[in-house]
């Protein structure tokens, strides 16, 4: 859950600065929902220590910030986490230096630590099918559960796409389905014969039982009808892994990283996964070029 951005949890000129910045970063600029969340969550968290230690947003200082870092790393944040939040830092301080509320930038000077270099985990073919193989489908929610399965990984979809999947997204004539992604850039993507099933099956013989005669807009839902959540996506990934006696770390992520290796290792051209990942540039897709290797 999100850090409440308050008076009393962050202070008055941060929790009034954060808003203003949340707000432009959504409205003006255009980030995604997700975007607008991270940057609430990982600022609120700055926005704590400034009240414990007595210091000012405003008037923070160089030294002041590589402090609150330094406290992060000691409590063993991961390398990546760290990039975030002090891309998100600067951000924020940029915004404040735009606004004409401080003089000098205190991040202007601010290092991120060096990326790891660390290659994505990916899934054999093997452990794919005993994941799909463990989701039963006798069920309406556990059509649902095999549909997702099959999109996350016969497309390469991030869970909050797939969450936001409506029906009419889905063409089952062409074999393609509309994911909207980062920056609410909309891309096309085909899909194969099994994830054709497993869609077809839902839609025909699941989703009317579980959506009933709610108006839910979203293709997959819950028990209740409403739309599930990233959380359901995330533990259904998870426990499909567990069942099927994968025992390393599982994510919605490692599905999409399977995808596009699976695809390259098949011969597929680097520019088509590309455009199907919806990255925007080709050196973000060149990393599974590395994991073939």
């Amino acid at each position: 859950m999100p850090l409440e951005v308050t008076p009393e949890r962050l202070g008055a000129v941060f929790a009034e600065q954060l808003q203003e910045f949340l707000a432009h970063m959504e409205f003006e600029r255009g980030r995604s929902r997700n975007t607008i969340e991270a940057y609430r969550s990982d600022l609120a968290q700055l926005g704590e220590y400034f009240l414990e230690h007595d210091v000012s947003l405003l008037e923070a200082t160089h030294t002041e910030l590589v402090g609150y870092f330094e406290q992060m790393v000691r409590s063993g944040a991961r390398t990546s986490t760290v990039q975030r939040k002090t891309a998100a830092v600067r951000t924020f301080y940029r915004y404040l230096r735009a606004e004409e509320l401080l003089e000098h930038d205190p991040t202007a000077d601010l290092r991120s630590p060096k990326p790891e270099n660390k290659l994505p985990d990916v899934l054999s073919h093997q452990e794919v099918e005993a994941m799909l193989e463990r989701c039963a489908t006798d069920t309406p929610a556990g059509l649902r559960d095999r549909a997702v399965l099959e999109v996350l990984y016969g497309c390469g979809l991030r869970a909050s796409e797939v969450v936001d999947l409506e029906p009419a997204d889905i063409n089952v004539e062409l074999g393609v389905l509309r994911a909207t992604g980062k920056g609410e850039k909309t891309r096309i993507v085909p899909y194969g014969r099994a994830a054709h099933d497993a869609l077809c099956n839902y839609i025909l013989n699941g989703r009317p039982h579980l959506v009933s005669d709610k108006e839910t807009p979203q293709l997959f839902v819950t028990s209740q009808g409403q739309k599930i959540t990233r959380q359901h996506v995330y533990k259904l990934v998870t426990g499909s892994a567990r069942h099927a006696g994968i025992e390393r770390r599982v994510t919605p992520h490692t599905l999409r990283h399977t995808f596009a290796t699976h695809l390259l290792a098949g011969g597929c051209d680097l520019r088509i996964v590309q455009e199907m990942l919806g990255h925007s540039d080709v050196k973000t897709t060149m990393i599974y070029t590395h994991v073939l290797n």
